[in-house]
């Protein structure tokens, strides 16, 4: 979580615990602890003279309260132990003197802009206009910045005289309730130890598509802001085991479906730890597009309610037996199905996807054509990919495949590609051939 220097002007404290001497040049870590978060900042004398420099001209500090420089014998043991002492002794000063107004010199030099609320939230609108001048990227913040902003909402406006604190914060509101998308990562959470931050995005009332990276659910108090206007939602790397981990992150009960809907329809749980999917998926009921990618799933029953589903991205989740998915005919409009880099040996009740186009099974175990045959009983599909398999090493193999296609076979696109002249003459003579050995007359 971040600091709060504003709501906490007599609960701080800094020291000096240590020191380091890197390549001959010597390091002061500096802890500085806001109410009850903690960071170390390292600092070089010549960073600590910079500073005074700047506190004096603009502050009109005493000139006399950092320690004065030294040439000679600056890295012996004793002097730089003493030195510490001194300095520790200069910031606690300087800090008790302009904690009110604080400076940004000095906001700068304990780098309060990565850690304190009141400075955090200074940085974010710099933050979303750099990535909306880039190449059409999606703007990021981090954790720590919409922690902040949160934060912010329920904090009162500074007084005059703290102008340290002071910031134009309606232009900051402004400028989150416009943006349409926006990626936040939560990578830095790993060194936070104890101290874990809670967001919400209620200053985010225009948000169509969010991206989550490495945020763990709890960490979201209130997704209501969220449920009625986005309409993407991608949730990786952050360790879930469930939809409801996503849908109800911001609920201790993990059961209310019908009192939770949200507007989605792309939903993206890509490297989670997901098993199964249940009936929580009736919170998403205008979903269109699912991906699933590298999960451990097992389990697919509850996705037969999604009426409106037409993408579905199974990419490497491990998944041995098509059957056991629990896909049946009620994923009506399902047209596109991605299977990539399982252990699928059998495909056995996908015959049930009668809208089937698209099926990529690449790096599965596929070594028999009557599993190819289930496919051709697909009346749509028109994309076919099994590179990978056992099957796609047989001789004559993509001819074996498109003949089973019977007068479909002219525009199967096989492995990305549709069949040639040559491929087509044989195809035919192989029909002929089926014909002749079934007692029927070749066309």
């Amino acid at each position: 979580m971040a600091s709060c220097i504003f709501s906490s002007l007599n609960q701080w404290m800094i020291s000096i615990p240590e020191t380091r001497n890197l390549d001959g040049v010597v390091y002061y870590d500096i802890m500085v602890q806001i109410g009850d978060v903690s960071w170390t900042v390292s600092r070089r004398y010549n960073e600590f003279s910079q500073l005074n420099t700047a506190l004096i001209k603009e502050q009109g500090l005493n000139k006399c309260l950092l320690p004065p420089k030294r040439f000679v014998g600056n890295a012996n043991p004793e002097f730089v132990d003493q030195r510490r002492g001194q300095l520790e002794l200069y910031l606690n000063t300087i800090f008790k003197l302009l904690v009110k107004t604080m400076p940004s010199e000095l906001a700068s030099f304990l780098e309060l802009e990565e850690h304190d609320i009141m400075f955090i939230i200074r940085k974010i609108p710099d933050k979303l206009s750099k990535c909306k001048q880039g190449t059409g990227s999606c703007p990021e913040l981090r954790v720590l910045d919409i922690h902040a902003l949160s934060t912010r909402l329920k904090l009162p406006c500074p007084p005059a005289e703290m102008s340290g604190y002071q910031h134009d914060f309606c232009c900051i509101l402004e400028s989150c309730s416009r943006l349409k998308a926006l990626r936040v990562d939560g990578t830095e959470i790993a060194n936070m130890g104890g101290h874990l931050p809670s967001m919400d995005f209620i200053p985010f009332k225009a948000l169509r598509h969010l991206i989550l990276n490495n945020v763990p659910p709890d960490f979201i108090s209130n997704a209501d802001a969220l449920r009625n206007t986005l309409c993407g939602l991608s949730w990786l790397n952050s360790g879930l085991k469930s939809v409801e981990d996503a849908l109800l992150c911001d609920s201790v009960h993990k059961n209310l479906f019908d009192q939770k809907v949200w507007s989605l329809k792309k939903f993206d749980l890509s490297n989670n730890a997901l098993k199964e999917i249940s009936d929580a998926v009736t919170m998403i009921p205008n979903l269109t597009v699912l991906e699933l990618s590298g999960n451990q799933i097992e389990c697919l029953g509850g996705l037969n309610s999604l009426e409106k589903l037409e993408k579905l991205s199974l990419k490497n989740n491990g998944i041995k037996t098509f059957s056991k998915l629990g896909l049946d005919n009620r994923l009506s409009k399902l047209t596109w199905l991605n299977l990539h880099n399982n252990n699928l040996s059998s495909v056995k009740g996908i015959e049930f996807l009668k809208e089937l186009r698209y099926l990529d099974i690449t790096n599965n175990r596929i070594s028999d054509f009557k599993e190819v045959a289930l496919i051709s009983s697909l009346p749509q599909v028109a994309t076919l990919i099994l590179c990978g398999n056992p099957i796609s090493f047989v001789c004559d193999y993509r001819v074996k495949v498109l003949e089973l296609f019977n007068e479909r076979a002219t525009f199967i696109s096989l492995d990305h590609e549709l069949p040639n002249q040559r491929e087509l003459d044989k195809i035919a003579v192989l029909q002929a051939l089926r014909m002749v050995k079934e007692g029927r007359a070749p066309i």
